[in-house]
């Protein structure tokens, strides 16, 4: 992905919460592709993530997963920076094609054909929790939303953190299936996120929380 010709300096997270923005990512992945995802994330996380992880995650965990890999290369973020960060992440109905896989195994084979691993992997702060594993940083994690029509509430959650002092910046993260098709040959999934540090200039008025966040959005990364 080409790097965007420049970031802005500050934007709004909400009224009075003015961010400075560190990073972007964004993947768009084919579910035919998403076998071939989980190679390039354990060796870029491979100290934090095992192949057994990959392999049990959501979907919309390895997509979010690569567009955080993407963002974090291109802008160059260290560990260092993301000391007392935290992550916020709206994964758009979690866990839906593991569900719809578990009822049909119930129905079939009984309780004994369901995999335990769908309860950790598939909730709505499993994407925040494990993207906080992958990057080794202590500060707070949270699903937010999990539906259509959420995306300004990632916005409200970081600005509270940030206006609390309770981080120094953080991972916004969303993540959902195009078309609202999970299944199939056509099902195609994406992931969009903007790393944050806390400003203390003040930014200019105008559009606050996803309105000026969605503008950041770049062109999708390879995966």
């Amino acid at each position: 992905m080409e790097a965007p010709a420049s970031l802005p300096t500050v934007v709004n997270l909400a009224p009075g919460v003015p961010v400075r923005v560190a990073a972007v990512g964004r993947v768009i992945c084919p579910v035919s592709e998403i076998p071939s995802l989980r190679a390039p994330l354990q060796q870029f996380f491979g100290d934090k993530i095992s192949v057994s992880i990959l392999k049990q995650a959501d979907e919309l965990t390895l997509f979010s997963l690569a567009a955080l890999r993407s963002a974090i290369i291109q802008y160059g973020i260290t560990k260092e920076q993301q000391a007392g960060w935290g992550v916020a992440a709206n994964p758009c109905l979690p866990g839906r094609n593991r569900m719809k896989d578990s009822l049909e195994k119930y129905h079939a084979q009984g309780a004994w054909s369901v995999s335990p691993h769908y309860i950790p992997h598939c909730l709505l702060h499993s994407l925040s929790g494990l993207l906080s594993q992958a990057l080794g940083i202590n500060g707070p994690n949270m699903g937010i939303g999990g539906v259509p029509g959420t995306q300004e509430d990632v916005c409200l959650g970081m600005a509270s953190w940030i206006a609390g002092g309770d981080v120094t910046g953080g991972w916004m993260v969303w993540a959902n299936w195009r078309d609202d098709i999970s299944t199939g040959p056509n099902a195609i999934g994406e992931a969009f996120v903007v790393g944050v540090e806390s400003a203390n200039e003040r930014s200019s008025p105008g559009e606050t929380g996803w309105k000026a966040i969605s503008r950041l959005i770049p062109e999708a990364a390879t995966p």
